[in-house]
């Protein structure tokens, strides 16, 4: 066991050699093979970056990191409709996973020009009867600028598929 001191937690990680999956990969192979994706993805490189992904969601398939990272590739590249369909193909259950999905499909929706579509997946995830909020609820809170569900149902003339607050 390994003690992190970060940001005045101090939390306890396992070592490599007692966090071994069933697919033979240690958790840190996985944490490095994300973290190269993560960096071919802030490069915009789709090719890599989807190839990496691509394998950890195959390993990890009810994980956002996997998917999020994709998309986020996509993002970079400027190609929002395609980190619309990637995000749209995890199949992850309810619960804090999906919620980040959730959020993260709602912004590349609202960059790809789908406000309408965007809200409603926004409002889905970040509304939901759940105590506490999942980090996937608190992001699709931000995204959508820290309106309550009821700004959000209140019709602006001219404002379809946005999310900004009239003055």
């Amino acid at each position: 066991m390994h003690t992190l001191f970060a940001s005045g937690q101090v939390e306890a990680i396992a070592t490599p050699e007692s966090v071994q999956g069933i697919d033979g990969l240690l958790a840190n192979d996985v944490q490095m093979l994300t973290q190269i994706g993560f960096i071919a993805a802030g490069l915009g490189d789709t090719r890599q970056s989807s190839a990496i992904f691509a394998g950890l969601q195959a390993l990890r398939p009810q994980r956002a990191f996997a998917w999020v990272g994709e998309a986020t590739a996509w993002l970079n590249a400027g190609k929002p409709s395609e980190a619309v369909r990637c995000l749209g193909r995890f199949e992850g259950p309810p619960g804090q996973e999906r919620d980040m999905v959730q959020a993260f499909l709602g912004l590349a929706m609202q960059l790809d020009g789908q406000g309408q579509a965007s809200l409603r997946v926004l409002k889905a995830v970040a509304f939901q009867p759940v105590d506490p909020a999942t980090e996937g609820m608190l992001l699709a809170r931000q995204i959508l600028g820290g309106h309550t569900l009821e700004d959000l149902n209140t019709p602006t003339p001219g404002a379809a598929g946005t999310f900004a607050k009239t003055p």
